[in-house]
């Protein structure tokens, strides 16, 4: 079967039987040879297998690896291989389209973490700027949210983007999150009639735990079309480990600046002379709804198409 004179000769016959019933298992046959000579000069491995044993037929496939060197020449086996390019940040931001969602990714990240942290401060402030509750109020209308966003963020996500696709998906998500944001702090003006104090009237849980779970519905739904948006931009596939990877470290600097933020920023707004409390606590949110509108804008201009 191999026609040069070998110095080792290999032959192994073996039966597929976990992967195939047995009327269709065949027989295998493997012949390696190696041609050696004091340097090494090249490595052949020839297999033949009976496809159908009613014929007389053989396929023979052939995997010749030609690991010829040059006297003078190094002995790394690794440049034989195709290059592709080093997967370095900055060929990662050369491109325009993985630029622009990735600064999109990281600003609305910000604005979403920001928020987060805002709603319970706002919760907890005991001034007429906030709900004056204790923890687990706070605790318990957040914890419904979580359920309404659950059961509605698979159905919606999949209805929205089969409508409309992944960038408007992604815009209309950060239209709907500006207002969601901005009308938390009305709940301050739902008369919650006769309760304890430090605890939250029914109205008031109603209100919150439907309008922290829109909320965070668009979040869900933003970064779902944006992470794989982030994956389609990428020119080569090979470097998306690392871009996620660069992805993943501006998220990590964004949250860690975003409760800083936030709690400067709403206590700010509520103890500022400029304005009431209750205005204060408008414009803590409203600056959050802001930058949801700017990543927005940004993201209708963006020269992104080919990311549908």
């Amino acid at each position: 079967m191999i026609k040069k004179t070998t110095q080792t000769q290999i032959q192994t016959t073996v039966f597929l039987e976990e992967t195939l019933p047995p009327n269709r298992l065949e027989e295998l046959t493997l012949c390696g040879a190696f041609v050696g000579g004091g340097k090494r000069k090249k490595s052949a491995a020839v297999a033949y297998i009976k496809l159908d044993k009613s014929r007389d037929t053989d396929i023979e496939m052939t995997a010749i690896t030609n690991n010829d060197k040059e006297d003078g020449e190094g002995e790394n086996e690794e440049d034989d291989a195709a290059t592709i390019g080093d997967a370095t940040i900055r060929g990662i931001w050369a491109s325009s389209e993985t630029r622009i969602c990735l600064i999109l990714y990281w600003l609305f990240s910000f604005a979403i973490v920001s928020s987060d942290e805002m709603i319970p401060l706002f919760g907890l402030a005991d001034n007429a700027g906030g709900l004056k509750l204790l923890p687990k109020s706070i605790g318990t209308f957040m914890s419904a949210s979580g359920v309404f966003f659950i059961c509605l963020n698979y159905p919606l996500y999949k209805y929205t983007v089969a409508k409309v696709g992944r960038r408007q998906c992604l815009i209309n998500a950060t239209l709907m999150f500006a207002p969601l944001t901005l009308l938390v702090p009305v709940s301050i003006f739902i008369d919650q009639g006769e309760v304890e104090e430090h605890t939250i009237s029914w109205s008031v849980f109603l209100y919150l735990t439907f309008v922290v779970g829109c909320a965070r519905l668009c979040a869900s739904q933003y970064f779902s079309c944006i992470s794989l948006m982030l994956n389609q931009s990428v020119q080569n596939p090979n470097h998306r480990g690392s871009m996620n990877g660069l992805s993943s470290l501006g998220d990590s600097f964004m949250k860690a600046l975003a409760p800083v933020f936030a709690g400067r920023t709403f206590a700010g707004c509520v103890t500022s002379s400029l304005w009431t409390p209750r205005v204060g606590a408008l414009v803590a949110f409203g600056c959050m709804s802001g930058l949801s509108l700017v990543v927005s804008l940004v993201s209708r201009r963006a020269k992104i198409d080919r990311l549908k």
